[in-house]
């Protein structure tokens, strides 16, 4: 099985043994997206991270395209994660 992560679940997975795509390295990274506006204070306002994450959305989802496409994943499971 190959898995497609982001950080945390990357280096999990990797530490492992786990086959990790290097496609995962452009999936983007939204723990670390929601840790820099906590950080920022006044907590973690959900909206400005959704706002903030759409084109990293977009990117993600072409990439999945890709990835099916190049190697003739099986769409429905991959649906279904």
């Amino acid at each position: 099985m190959d898995w497609i992560a982001t950080s945390p679940a990357r280096e999990y997975l990797a530490e492992r043994g786990e086959r990790v795509l290097e496609e995962s390295e452009m999936w983007g990274d939204p723990t670390g997206q929601a840790e820099v506006i906590a950080d920022a204070g006044g907590g973690l306002n959900l909206t400005t991270w959704a706002l903030g994450l759409r084109n990293s959305w977009a990117k993600t989802g072409r990439l999945s395209l890709e990835l099916i496409a190049r190697r003739r994943s099986d769409a429905r499971y991959i649906a279904r994660l």
